[in-house]
């Protein structure tokens, strides 16, 4: 009876935390301090399809980062890419998952994902939440290691590259917990 108000509500509610962590845990540009845009770009997306908060979220994420190091821009913009073509063409309905799981490994229950995903949604939820894992694995890497990426000259960018590809590539623990989230879904 009152999903009309029911839907806008809770995608305005998912937008705004969802940028607000963003903010809270990467936020390394102070074109972006008020609550104002992130309001705004909440109030957006919230009439827009539930996927234009992906890709709010992946701009806000590159803007931050682009702040840093053009070199974290370049990397993670060409994961995004990756991970988004692998999304956008086998599971865009599974947007939930692809935002609820980087917000529950913040929150510190990462593990509730693949349960629901499992009792509720298809087995290609797979790729949903292997998405999100690995987007919080990498921005944690970034924010981890911001004084390495920040600094030095422009002469070091292959060295900065190569340094965040083999953190993607060889992270073990990010491996084991896309493995396992994909077992138990």
């Amino acid at each position: 009876k009152y999903e009309n108000y029911f839907r806008p509500a809770s995608k305005f509610a998912l937008c705004l935390i969802s940028l607000l962590m963003i903010n809270g845990s990467i936020g390394y540009t102070e074109k972006i301090p008020g609550l104002a845009v992130v309001l705004i770009v909440s109030l957006l997306c919230s009439f827009l399809p539930i996927n234009t908060i992906v890709v709010a979220s992946a701009l806000l994420v590159l803007l931050h980062l682009y702040t840093l190091s053009l070199e974290s821009v370049i990397v993670v913009g060409a994961l995004m890419m990756l991970m988004f073509l692998l999304y956008f063409r086998f599971t865009p309905k599974d947007t939930i998952l692809l935002l609820l799981t980087p917000l529950c490994f913040v929150l510190k229950i990462p593990y509730v994902i693949p349960l629901a995903a499992g009792l509720v949604a298809a087995p290609s939820a797979v790729i949903s939440v292997g998405c999100g894992v690995v987007m919080y694995y990498m921005l944690s890497y970034i924010s981890a290691n911001t004084v390495v990426l920040a600094g030095g000259v422009s002469g070091e960018m292959l060295a900065k590259i190569k340094f965040l590809i083999d953190e993607l590539l060889f992270n073990r623990e990010m491996l084991m917990v896309v493995i396992s989230f994909a077992i138990t879904i």
